[in-house]
């Protein structure tokens, strides 16, 4: 757990990719401190299978290799 954690609010949170995709969301919706969770809630659905495929969608770049 504490590896994601760091993953999430020391590495995510400061990544070229956040930063440039973090406008994509309503300003004060994403909160480094409070990542995954503030991320998960800006993507739509009826659900939270929903919402966490978006989720998935929006973070499957940070998987491909180039």
């Amino acid at each position: 757990m504490e590896r994601w954690r760091i993953w999430w609010s020391e590495i995510f949170a400061k990544s070229g990719f956040f930063k440039a995709e973090r406008g994509r969301f309503k300003p004060a919706t994403v909160e480094d401190t409070t990542l995954p969770g503030s991320l998960l809630r800006c993507f739509e659905g009826a659900d939270l299978s929903s919402r966490l495929q978006g989720l998935l969608r929006f973070l499957a770049p940070l998987s491909e290799r180039g």
